[in-house]
């Protein structure tokens, strides 16, 4: 069959290709769970439970533009079938490590083969499903990622309080075994092979001063505040600015040489995708900091279990599964406007999950209370998400030659987002909880943290105004005037 002519088992492959996008947002996300366990049953330090995290972010964050253009020279699905064997080692080592220090090792190496696979998955869906059915199938992608954090918290719970063998935290990271072998088995005959055409070329020099301004910028962010931001840390962030120019001015200079650089600069220059990128450091770095800031109020300040908080959560999944079901109708009609919808919706449930909290004086709202309120802005987030990868990458103007790179660029915008997310709100919620903090303690921190995240909603949700106009025809599809 001509490699012209659409895929017949490109829906089949998109459920292969979204099992590379749901493991490694889950695993983002599921470890906030199960760093009690690990602190008493482990014996890890507080030290060593940042880099647990910390490692992860890292790995995966540095390297994702990268695997993203090894994709695009090397073959797309020969990355990807990389990426899901090395991660689902990497977390049968996680699941099997006896000592901190080497669950540490394994969740670097989880970050960097989710690196490799991760880019991929945007990238195969940008060339192999046909323009009008191509933001359906990018909204799915986005769809999963949200399923992947509601998921973390509910089968985290799940897991670790059933205590399955007396294995505690173990099964969260095991279950992504069975998982990631039935997606390989599945994605040599379902996946076609794609790759940049031309006479494939790596920029090693941009890979390195690349991999090392993003280290420069992500490793302070993960680990300043856990060492009281000392001078380290802010030369770092300080020397991430010229490395980052650096880096820029290399891949011009290789652009006008002719050269491939790792990343095509000319990218920026499509309409939507510099602001997309933009609006996607205000929405996820609000994302990941309301996961963690209201996981650590239920569960230390409030004594819920970690079942009963993932349980809490239920409701903000029926909220996204809606949201996004709805979200392809409406973006038919509003098109980038869809964002600003959800996103407003998403700032209106954080002001209602405040007042929830604060009329309890400090104590747990009831849980049937919280579930409609996490439903809502559930709404929100699903109407969103979607619409925003999809406005950032689907664009027909992206060539494909380009696919894995742009993929790349985004995913590392977004994981930057998340820790840059987490440094900030995060870093704001433990200053504001002091030293010995009581249940009202939390609950007033917890309000200033959501504030400060619906602040970032508001802000996505103007942004959203300047995307070039236009609209989803049916079927998918963004076409912009």
């Amino acid at each position: 069959m001509s490699d012209t002519l659409p895929d017949p088992r490109r829906w089949l492959a998109l459920v292969v290709l979204l099992a590379g996008a749901f493991l490694p947002a889950f695993d983002f996300f599921v470890v906030n769970v199960a760093l009690p366990s690990l602190q008493s049953e482990l014996g890890a330090r507080p030290a060593q439970l940042q880099f647990v995290v910390a490692g992860y972010a890292l790995g995966f964050a540095v390297l994702l533009v990268t695997g993203g253009r090894l994709g695009d020279l090397f073959g797309r699905k020969r990355l990807f079938m990389l990426g899901m064997a090395g991660f689902t080692i990497a977390s049968a080592a996680c699941g099997l490590a006896p000592t901190p220090n080497i669950l540490i090792v394994s969740r670097v190496l989880q970050g960097l083969t989710a690196a490799a696979m991760n880019p991929q998955v945007l990238s195969i869906i940008r060339v192999t499903f046909p323009e009008n059915e191509r933001a359906r199938a990018i909204g799915y992608f986005g769809t999963t990622l949200g399923l992947a954090s509601i998921a973390a918290q509910l089968i985290g719970g799940l897991l670790i309080q059933a205590d399955f063998a007396g294995l505690s935290w173990r099964p969260i990271f095991l279950v992504n075994v069975p998982i990631g072998a039935v997606a390989l088995l599945a994605a040599r005959p379902l996946i076609r092979e794609s790759r940049a055409s031309g006479r494939p070329s790596l920029d090693l020099g941009g890979i390195a001063i690349g991999s090392a301004a993003l280290l420069l910028l992500v490793y302070p962010l993960v680990e300043g505040r856990e060492a009281g931001w000392p001078a380290w840390a802010w030369i770092s962030l300080i020397a991430s600015v010229p490395a980052l120019a650096g880096f820029i001015l290399f891949e011009i200079h290789l652009q006008h040489g002719g050269r491939a650089p790792l990343v095509n600069m000319r990218l920026f220059r499509i309409p939507g995708f510099p602001l997309g990128l933009v609006m996607a450091v205000t929405f996820f770095g609000g994302l990941a900091a309301f996961f963690m800031t209201l996981t650590v109020v239920l569960q230390d300040g409030l004594g819920f279990s970690p079942l009963g908080t993932g349980i809490v959560f239920v409701g903000f999944g029926v909220g996204f599964v809606a949201g996004s079901m709805l979200s392809a109708r409406i973006a038919r009609r509003l098109g980038p406007r869809t964002i600003s919808v959800g996103t407003l919706l998403m700032a209106s449930g954080l002001g209602l999950v405040i007042v929830l909290f604060r009329a309890h004086h400090g104590g747990a709202p009831n849980e049937w209370l919280l579930l409609p309120a996490l439903a809502y802005y559930g709404v929100g987030q699903g109407l969103a998400l979607p619409t925003l990868v999809a406005a950032a990458v689907a664009s027909s103007r992206i060539p494909p030659q380009e696919a894995g790179a742009a993929s790349g660029v985004f995913s590392m915008v977004q994981q930057v987002a998340f820790t840059l997310g987490v440094a900030v709100i995060v870093g704001l919620f433990f200053s504001w909880l002091g030293p010995a903090p009581d249940a009202p303690a939390y609950v007033a921190a917890l309000s200033g943290a959501l504030s400060v995240n619906a602040g970032l909603m508001l802000l996505t949700c103007a942004l959203a105004f300047g995307l070039p106009r236009g609209r989803l025809a049916v079927g998918g599809g963004i076409h912009l005037d």
